[in-house]
C-alpha cells in the first residue's frame, strides 16, 4: 500500500532526477542562470530523452501509475469514511519541502 504523502515524495524524486538528467548532469543554479532560458533548454531536450527517462524511472513510475489508477477508481485518495479524512494544511510537510 502506498500513502498519498509517499506518492508526492516519489513524484518529487522522479522529477528532480529527471531534471538533472535532462541538464546532462549539470547543476542548474537559478542564481547563476536565468530561469526561463534554462527551462527552455530543458524542454527542448525532453522529447529526445523522454524514452530514456521513462525506462530509467520505470519502477517508480509504475508505482505512481498504480496510485493514480487507485485514485481514479476510488473517486479520491480516502479509504473509509471521507468525512473523517478531510484535506488540511500540514505544516510539517511544508517545512520538509522547504528543506529540500
Amino acid at each position: 500500500s502506498i500513502r498519498q504523502t509517499n506518492a508526492v515524495w516519489l513524484m518529487h524524486g522522479v522529477i528532480s532526477a529527471s531534471l538533472t538528467q535532462l541538464a546532462d548532469g549539470r547543476s542548474i543554479d537559478p542564481a547563476e542562470t536565468r530561469l526561463l532560458p534554462a527551462s527552455g533548454a530543458l524542454l527542448l531536450a525532453l522529447p529526445r530523452k523522454l524514452p530514456h527517462l521513462c525506462a530509467r524511472h520505470l519502477p517508480v513510475l509504475s508505482l505512481l501509475s498504480g496510485f493514480a489508477a487507485f485514485v481514479v477508481r476510488n473517486g479520491g485518495v480516502v479509504v473509509g469514511d471521507a468525512a473523517h479524512h478531510r484535506p488540511t494544511l500540514h505544516g510539517a510537510q511544508l517545512l520538509y519541502l522547504t528543506g529540500l
